[in-house]
């Protein structure tokens, strides 16, 4: 019984710091696209994206360093790819997808509120659509997989990789983190982007620790919800 316990404080404390620390690193991730905010052009765009691929080398050599140093066993990325990766992706986008209309459609019926967030991004994709589609569908599902799926929620099951309990905990406490960056005080949304970040995570172990298969389900909603929105 005292090691059960002392192990859930171990792991409440790991959790607390490095939530905080994911915090700070994924608040910075998406300042690239202030380059191109303050000057629109082609020039200010292909510098955001330059910078956007380097943050994501680097997000990826620090995941790859960390999964080293602990032994964590994943899928390479070089490995060939399975039925079973594309299955996992293929339903955790189209229940990302069921998510996102049910969110929407309870908003549009006066059920919900609309984020506090939504005028700020409309707005910003008004002004720049082609650099934020680009930001939204490629470079910030990436750099969000390596840092929540690759790095926070692999830190949270150093130590608990094989147990269930810890791995239910895990998913949560590094969804719940995912949606409160993106949704801050408003708890409607919260709820909503943490499911998002659920899948997420279930898929992301699900297909075996794959990063490959979470980006690629992350891309492919954000993809159809952009296109359909």
């Amino acid at each position: 019984m005292k090691i059960k316990v002392s192990n859930g404080l171990k792991f409440t404390g790991h959790a607390f710091w490095m939530g905080l620390l994911v915090l700070l690193i994924a608040s910075f991730s998406p300042m690239p696209i202030y380059i191109f905010i303050a000057k629109y052009n082609w020039i200010t765009v292909t510098i955001t994206f330059v910078v956007y691929a380097a943050e994501v080398w680097l997000l990826y050599l620090v995941y790859q360093n960390y999964i080293g140093k602990n032994h964590v066993t994943i899928t390479e990325l070089k490995a060939p790819i399975g039925i079973r990766q594309l299955v996992i992706v293929v339903v955790g986008a189209v229940v990302m997808l069921a998510l996102a209309s049910c969110y929407t459609w309870l908003i549009d019926r006066g059920q919900l509120g609309q984020p506090e967030n939504a005028h700020l991004i409309e707005t910003m994709m008004g002004q720049h659509k082609f650099g934020m589609s680009l930001a939204a569908i490629v470079f910030g599902p990436m750099c969000e997989e390596l840092i929540f799926r690759g790095f926070f929620l692999n830190s949270l099951l150093k130590n608990y990789q094989d147990q269930r309990s810890y791995q239910i905990s895990a998913v949560i406490i590094s969804s719940l983190l995912f949606g409160f960056l993106h949704s801050g005080s408003d708890w409607q949304a919260l709820i909503y982007y943490s499911s998002l970040g659920a899948v997420l995570a279930v898929v992301y172990l699900k297909s075996g620790r794959d990063i490959r298969a979470s980006i690629s389900t992350h891309i492919l909603s954000n993809l159809v919800i952009l296109l359909l929105g």
